[in-house]
């Protein structure tokens, strides 16, 4: 059996809990390190607590991004799953009615795990049966990618922001040759060209660029954001 493998089957728990009225599950985790703890399920979002390593939580829902809410002795909110160790809760003895039927009850089986790919990917799943967790938990949509143009350098000047998808074969007077930093955030990156028409020589930036080098630095005319 390969080590992936052997991860995968030591990392994935199955939790039985008890509901009472309400209809509310959840599973237990441990943090696995000090992190913080954000009102949303991203790093955008502004931190409202914070965890520490062994902290036992309750883990509820949980995003495609692979972050979860979890509630703890404190505010509660979300973090990032990949910093979460599951665990086992005890099963509370169930004691039956003399006029219940002959069918034992059985408490609702909550599934939590982790795998990773062969490509070292992570994903992370939390549910109970066919139905969601916390179905009715407001949440928010993932931030749009955004690319901003700093006319100086270090982030400094006049700034102008796009979204992805946005692209420009012509920049304006005002901005033609003229910009000499780059910020893209939310996963965003921005194919930059020196002449209109994305020709003339052109870079794809996806990471922030407090300084464009003499290649590019105020020779940028055209834009394609993605």
């Amino acid at each position: 059996m390969s080590v992936s493998k052997k991860i995968i089957l030591a990392s994935v728990a199955t939790i039985l809990v008890v509901s009472s009225s309400a209809a509310s599950f959840a599973a237990p985790a441990v943090s696995k390190s000090s992190l913080n703890v954000r009102s949303g399920p991203g790093t955008s979002y502004r931190v409202v607590d914070s965890l520490y390593r062994g902290e036992r939580v309750q883990v509820g829902e949980c995003v495609s991004n692979g972050w979860c809410y979890i509630t703890h002795k404190g505010p509660d909110g979300w973090v990032s799953a990949k910093y979460l160790r599951a665990t086992t809760a005890p099963r509370r003895p169930v004691t039956p009615r003399r006029s219940a039927p002959s069918k034992p009850h059985q408490n609702p089986p909550v599934s939590f795990g982790f795998t990773m790919d062969s490509n070292g990917g992570f994903s992370f799943g939390l549910g109970v049966g066919s139905s969601p967790v916390y179905p009715n938990y407001p949440t928010r949509p993932a931030p749009t990618p955004k690319v901003c143009f700093y006319q100086g350098e270090a982030f400094s000047g006049q700034r102008y922001c796009v979204t992805s998808g946005t692209s420009m074969s012509s920049l304006p007077y005002r901005w033609d040759d003229n910009i000499s930093s780059i910020k893209v955030t939310n996963g965003a990156s921005v194919k930059v060209c020196r002449w209109e028409d994305y020709s003339g020589g052109c870079r794809v930036i996806s990471s922030n660029k407090r300084y464009l080098g003499s290649r590019f630095n105020n020779r940028i005319s055209s834009f394609k954001a993605f």
